[in-house]
């Protein structure tokens, strides 16, 4: 042996000899080499294999020996000739590269099982899993403190060593009285603590012992937080004496902050699942109190034929105002109404104007300098008006705050999910830019391209912050937009939602119309209806983003309580399951849930609450097995009168209507808005006596009549009237001098009406 080999292990010559040069190999890598010289003596062929050797320093060293038989000048086996390699440095440089590259794939999965988290146990179990089996850990285990000991719990582990823990009782120092090891000073300090080597810091023998029996060398241990506050701590362990550099604390670190943003995250959601449910028992407790004592909110009011306006008593303690200011009223109120809430009361009036009972919700400026929502009810009363004002404040409170809730929701996974997998790749490249820093190998040329991944990498993180600014609350405001816009941004940010398996297909109108709406409520609607078509598909599947410009027919108009007309739409249809018929009805009920336990039956309601606000209406078409397509249809808006078709194409009738109050009222309100004309009439002598008849069509209830149908009948004939009726009600009367074409129930629906007046249509 050379003087070389005698400097390396600091030993004399003379206890290198015979098998005294064994004596300074790792005990671990003993055994092997032995056995794999004597092979080599036995088959005399070169060998070579890697082990550690005791440096005159005390620390092993990896060295990479290497040997081949040697003969005499007979040409007899001699022995071997070896030589041996200092590769500690090469060996230690592989490992770390290895290691780092474990706990990066260990830290994206992390991400993922965050991302997929519906609760802290499994979280907590996923996570220990993963830190052993990808990121190659001895023992992981994440802990929370134990008020009962005042020390801690494992609330999840992994790894062959877990049976470590129960070790620990029974061991105490002065430095640690409980036994607790590093997880109780991190739950006390809320600071990391690295133990480096288990073995030598033990603090007793005990200690000592229960590290050398399950091979745990050191340890490391990061703080976890729920809204700033320590939550618990999480360990892991390593075989490997000073395992842990500085680049695996710092990936560590990022594990235990993604765990922490976790809990962060399921706080809120049990938060917001509580306040949800609070919040559904505070409205039906409000329905209630509503029901009992809606006096109170309630201001009835009228406006005569010149302008004057007169409210009711209860008006002082609902807007604030004096009697002063009360009885100077003259007109319409529009000094107390926001400006951009007055377009709303406005298209009230023309809706009222045309015979339908119309409401508005506003925003009006109370007495004592407050704004409060307000609802507005209002209906054709001679050449003025009469109507009631309610508020609605508490209500649309309480609704603002379910929409919000929603929009959480819908967002929460989506912003998480596209935040923490960037935050995966941006610790990816910062990390490899922080290693080759200080590599001397690269050229100037190359080092100024690191700087600029770098300086990159940083500016990532900026867009990871406007991300999360998404789901921040924003006040809700109605400018005029396009709904390609909204359904375009949707589409950028429901990619990062979908799995692989499902397609998005974005089919938008060429040349659509703006329309006036609040643009961060409408990308609400798109988000909901998208993931709701996302969790209806199981396994591939499409869902299609639709827009377009319908026109809106009289009746389909009346049965949603609009006006008729040119309507913008946006769709949202999927390939999926389908909603079964006895369930399609309730979509739009809050707290009615098509998902089961999965959902929370506030998703539809919401987008009807928001959409309904607008002045549109939502539209449902779903088959099972076939997919399910919700149409949400926003009008355009109108500065003039509205025109009505008649409800099947022919030509518009003048009817004549003889009934009580309710039913004249719902009929005069439903031919209009078909595009016929309403005589309404409270006297049946009167309108038999009032000399030529022009109507088409005669709708009387028997017993609304100051006149016997039958002598009605032939006093009109007399005049030259002989054409159509229809009979209102249970009532049949006695011979009639002909039949009658029809009749309609009091309660009548729509349909009923349009089907009556295509029989009686003269």
């Amino acid at each position: 042996m050379n003087q070389t080999w005698l400097d390396f292990t600091g030993l004399p010559v003379e206890a290198m000899l015979g098998q005294g040069w064994a004596e300074a190999v790792h005990p671990e890598d003993r055994g092997h080499l032995q056995r794999t010289y004597a092979e080599a003596f036995q088959t005399r062929l070169p060998m070579g294999l890697e082990f550690r050797m005791r440096h005159h320093s005390g620390e092993y060293r990896w060295v990479l020996g290497n040997g081949k038989p040697f003969y005499d000048p007979e040409g007899r086996f001699a022995g071997f000739l070896a030589a041996c390699d200092d590769i500690h440095a090469m060996r230690t440089a592989d490992l770390r590269i290895r290691r780092l590259t474990d706990l990066y794939a260990a830290l994206s999965r992390t991400n993922q099982a965050i991302i997929h988290a519906r609760d802290r146990e499994s979280l907590f179990q996923e996570v220990c899993r993963i830190a052993v089996e990808s990121g190659r850990f001895r023992l992981a285990w994440i802990a929370l403190p134990d008020p009962a000991t005042g020390g801690f719990r494992p609330a999840a582990h992994a790894g062959p060593a877990a049976a470590y823990r129960l070790g620990l009782e029974g061991c105490t120092s002065a430095a640690d009285p409980g036994g607790m090891g590093l997880d109780a000073l991190v739950l006390q300090e809320g600071a990391p603590r690295i133990e480096r080597d288990l073995v030598s810091a033990a603090p007793c023998a005990a200690c000592r012992e229960n590290a050398v029996h399950h091979e745990l060398r050191a340890q490391a241990a990061f703080p976890l937080r729920v809204d700033g506050r320590i939550e618990g701590s999480f360990s892991v362990f390593s075989e490997e004496p000073g395992a842990f550099d500085r680049d695996m604390i710092a990936l560590l670190e990022e594990m235990a902050a993604d765990i922490s943003f976790a809990l962060d995250h399921l706080a809120r959601e049990e938060r917001r699942r509580t306040a949800e449910r609070a919040l559904a028992v505070a409205l039906q407790e409000r329905q209630a109190m509503l029901e009992a004592a809606s006096v109170a909110k309630v201001v009835p009011w009228s406006m005569d034929a010149g302008g004057n306006l007169r409210w009711g008593d209860s008006a002082g303690p609902v807007l604030g105002l004096g009697p002063v200011a009360l009885a100077a009223q003259s007109g319409w109120p529009w000094h107390l109404l926001l400006e951009e809430d007055q377009p709303r009361l406005r298209q009230a009036l023309r809706e009222a104007t045309t015979g339908l009972v119309a409401g508005a919700d506003c925003r009006m400026r109370h007495g004592d300098g407050r704004v409060i929502w307000t609802r507005w009810t209002l209906a054709r009363d001679g050449e003025g008006f009469r109507g009631a004002l309610q508020d609605i404040t508490e209500q649309h409170t309480v609704q603002e705050q379910l929409v919000q809730s929603q929009k959480l929701e819908s967002l929460g996974t989506l912003v998480g999910g596209i935040a923490h997998d960037f935050n995966n790749l941006l610790m990816a490249i910062l990390g490899y830019c922080e290693i080759f820093e200080g590599d001397t190998a690269f050229t100037p040329r190359q080092r100024k391209g690191l700087e600029v991944i770098h300086r990159a990498a940083h500016r990532g993180r900026d867009l990871v912050d406007r991300l999360l600014g998404f789901s921040r609350r924003v006040a809700p405001r109605r400018e005029t937009a396009n709904l390609n816009t909204v359904l375009s941004e949707s589409a950028a940010l429901l990619v990062h939602a979908l799995s692989n398996r499902i397609r998005l297909d974005l089919r938008l109108a060429p040349d659509l119309p703006d329309a006036s709406f609040d643009s961060s409520q409408m990308h609400q609607v798109v988000m909901n209806l998208a993931i709701n078509a996302r969790d209806a598909i199981e396994g591939e599947g499409v869902i299609t983003l639709r827009s377009g410009v319908a026109p809106v027919p009289a009746e389909t108009a009346l049965a949603h309580r609009r006006l008729p007309g040119t309507y913008v739409f946006l769709e949202v249809e999927d390939s999926g399951c389908g909603i079964p018929p006895d369930r399609l009805r309730r979509i739009f009920e809050p707290f009615y849930s098509t998902k089961g336990a999965k959902g929370t039956g506030l998703g539809l309601s919401m987008v009807h609450g928001i959409v309904t606000e607008h002045g549109g209406f939502v539209e449902c078409d779903s088959r099972l097995g076939a997919g399910t397509r919700l149409r949400v249809l926003l009008p355009l808006g109108h500065t003039g009168p509205v025109a009505c078709d008649p409800d099947d194409g022919g030509p518009a009738m003048r009817i004549l209507l003889l009934c009580g109050e309710p039913v004249r009222r719902r009929l005069a309100t439903g031919l209009v808005q078909m595009g016929h004309q309403a005589l309404p009439e409270t006297s049946a002598a009167r309108a038999a006596a009032s000399g030529p008849t022009d109507w088409d069509l005669l709708v009387m209830d028997p017993a609304a009549l100051d006149l016997a149908p039958a002598a009605l009948l032939d006093r009109l004939a007399q005049g030259g009237w002989t054409g159509p009726f229809l009979l209102v009600g249970p009532d049949r009367p006695g011979a009639l001098p002909r039949p009658a074409s029809g009749t309609l129930s009091r309660d009548f629906s729509l349909m009923e009406l349009i089907e009556a007046l295509h029989l009686a249509r003269p």
